[in-house]
């Protein structure tokens, strides 16, 4: 018989068939990393102190082994500074002595002092290493920049603008009288420390953990909005009358008032619910 005109496809045994069907062919992999999904950003206030607990739980080793040295320093520093009596030595000791009592916080209390030194190594170690990396001119800039962010947020909360700054800075006086105990020069340091932190939470792009924190409480405690949007704004706004209010309240260390800060923040706070009840009323009346 002939072969003429049949197909030409040649002739596989079945047992090779099967084989060819059973040959898996290699996937290319892909050069793009998959990008793993960021950590959800907490729903209330409480989920996010849990989360907090959960990370420092989970690298309290890493954090003790890096700042043990530092805290055992600053200790022993803090006792010694704190046995001499600073104000009996004269001349350039004094001097001297008065700038370690400045930059340690040795006369504040302990809960002023863990405050202030817990910001330093943890922003301020962050801050060296950003000035090492882009240089002091491009830090300096990134601060600066907190004015016209002022005026973007003045824009977008409109008329309660004033109402939450005022009561930002009233808050801000008070916490700063209670940070000095007495608002004296040489317990400053902790006010001037905390308000820069604010500031660089303000201007930092991206999530802010203070910024994130303060709009969580208000959507839980003070329910004021459900809206993320106008929630971050007031945070903000709040935060940058908080820290006005703390460089604001060095007047009182220059003039000696012990209580300056606690008067003045309680009669802003005072005047922010005033303003705010007026022009609750205006609106209505309208």
């Amino acid at each position: 018989m002939s072969h003429i005109g049949q197909s030409s496809k040649p002739f596989i045994p079945p047992l090779a068939r099967d084989e060819i069907r059973e040959v898996k062919i290699p996937q290319q992999k892909s050069g793009i990393k998959q990008v793993k999904p960021e950590m959800s950003e907490p729903e209330t206030f409480g989920q996010m102190i849990l989360m907090i607990i959960k990370n420092g739980i989970k690298y309290l080793p890493t954090v003790i082994l890096r700042v043990l040295i530092i805290v055992a320093v600053v200790t022993i520093l803090n006792f010694i500074v704190m046995t001499i009596p600073t104000y009996s030595v004269q001349g350039n000791s004094s001097t001297l002595l008065m700038v370690i009592v400045f930059i340690t916080a040795s006369y504040n209390g302990v809960v002023q002092r863990t405050i202030f030194w817990g910001i330093l190594l943890t922003v301020g170690r962050r801050t060296v290493l950003k000035i090492k990396r882009e240089g002091f001119k491009q830090v300096k800039e990134d601060i600066f920049r907190i004015i016209p962010s002022m005026k973007t947020m003045k824009e977008q909360a409109s008329v309660n603008f004033m109402t939450f700054f005022i009561v930002g800075c009233g808050i801000g006086f008070i916490f700063a009288n209670f940070l000095t105990r007495n608002n004296r020069l040489d317990k400053q340091s902790v006010s001037i420390v905390l308000a820069i932190t604010i500031v660089g939470s303000l201007i930092k792009q991206g999530r802010s953990l203070l910024v994130m924190a303060l709009r969580l409480f208000l959507k839980d405690v003070i329910r004021m909005s459900k809206t993320k949007m106008v929630l971050e704004n007031t945070a903000k706004v709040i935060l940058s009358g908080v820290s006005s209010g703390l460089l604001a309240n060095l007047i009182f260390a220059v003039i000696k008032i012990d209580r300056g800060g606690y008067i003045l923040g309680g009669l802003l706070i005072i005047g922010a619910v005033v303003l705010s009840v007026v022009k609750h009323k205006g609106v209505e009346s309208h």
